[in-house]
């Protein structure tokens, strides 16, 4: 991999480098249906080899990318179509709609240019399958947060120990981090917690009917349950993770094959600026027009207050390019580490850490 990353030095040399993300849509078909362990995709015949460096200037690359149209991944594709990114930067952007486990699969077939993908099957592909993929660029921060009844009387996670708590299936990202934050807090999330396993709706009515005490979810249902009323966060899983570990959890990123990166610099560095342009606009709140026209059908919110509350909360979901920081590869790996250690994970080869990440991101990229 040591030629794979030199190539990759020229890749990052625009400062700005991001990528389609997620945080998710109803249900299974989410950032946190991202198989996390055992469920990462089964084999498949390979079909159509991946695109190659175009020659020329005049006709615009191919660029297949496999994503969910859904949620806040759904959302920054989208925003990407309506403001004609692709087109300004010379990229013909074939969009299939996949949830996390066909876009993996559709990666490892070379039915994909690049795809969206949580970090922990990163690792699991790898190290289940041998499959190696290249984190493009951090996208998504987890979002999540344990929610709780406003009058329950829990001050702190480790007060639910022994009580009925609703989380994501196993094989999730959402269960992933709620597994490594209790661990650091030398709990079990699987043997100190009755905890029931359910899909992102179920959850919501799980807590509403009083059958559980706390559930985990992620934006927007954390901020539609607070526009209700009667819920309040009791632990954010970014905060945590922040004051424990020095950087947030990276949720969803889009990754591509080393080969593809070697084979395409100039479009991978169109893609980068494309995305980047785009998650820029979110974070300013130059989408709010664009935002409020989908915010139901991207998001399931319905109200006036709801639609509020999720603008505010969506821009903070994304990585913006100031908000890599250097240290923030050396965390991640040691949260992976952790699912890993926990045995969520399965054994990656030794140089996993090095080879799935390129040599820096965002601006902390050199820019000449």
């Amino acid at each position: 991999m040591k030629a794979a990353r030199t190539t990759r030095r020229f890749l990052v040399a625009v400062a700005m480098l991001l990528l389609l993300t997620a945080c998710g849509a109803e249900g299974g078909a989410s950032p946190d249906g991202e198989p996390a362990g055992g469920g990462t995709p089964a084999g498949g015949d390979d079909t159509a080899p991946a695109g190659t460096e175009a020659e020329g200037g005049g006709d615009p690359t191919p660029v297949r990318v496999a994503s969910i149209l859904s949620g806040q991944a759904g959302y920054l594709t989208a925003l990407v179509e309506h403001m004609g990114l692709g087109e300004e930067h010379g990229l013909d952007l074939e969009v299939t709609d996949l949830g996390f486990v066909e876009a993996a699969n559709a990666l490892r077939q070379d039915r994909a240019d690049v795809a969206l993908m949580s970090v922990s099957s990163i690792v699991s592909l790898r190290g289940e399958q041998g499959f190696e993929s290249v984190i493009v660029g951090p996208s998504n921060w987890s979002g999540n947060a344990w929610v709780v009844r406003e009058d329950a009387p829990y001050e702190d996670f480790a007060d639910l120990q022994g009580e009925r708590i609703g989380n994501f299936p196993r094989t999730t990202g959402a269960f992933f981090f709620s597994a490594v934050l209790a661990d650091a807090m030398d709990l079990s999330i699987e043997d100190d917690f009755d905890s029931v396993e359910a899909d992102v709706s179920a959850l919501v009515a799980l807590l509403e009917n009083g059958e559980v005490e706390a559930v985990n979810l992620f934006e927007p249902h954390v901020s539609k349950l607070l526009t209700i009323g009667g819920y309040r966060v009791l632990l954010d899983f970014d905060e945590f993770f922040e004051e424990l570990m020095g950087a947030r959890p990276l949720k969803a990123t889009y990754a591509a094959t080393p080969q593809w990166i070697e084979e395409n610099p100039d479009t991978v560095e169109a893609v980068q600026a494309v995305l980047a342009e785009a998650i820029e606009a979110i974070k300013s709140g130059a989408d709010e027009e664009f935002f409020r026209d989908n915010a139901d059908e991207l998001f399931g919110l319905t109200t006036a207050e709801q639609v509020d509350a999720g603008f505010e909360r969506n821009r903070l979901s994304y990585v913006g390019p100031d908000e890599w920081r250097e240290g923030d590869v050396e965390v991640q790996n040691q949260i992976l580490q952790e699912g890993i250690d926990l045995g969520l994970l399965p054994e990656p080869p030794e140089d996993w850490q090095e080879d799935m990440w390129l040599d820096c991101y965002y601006e902390q990229c050199p820019s000449g």
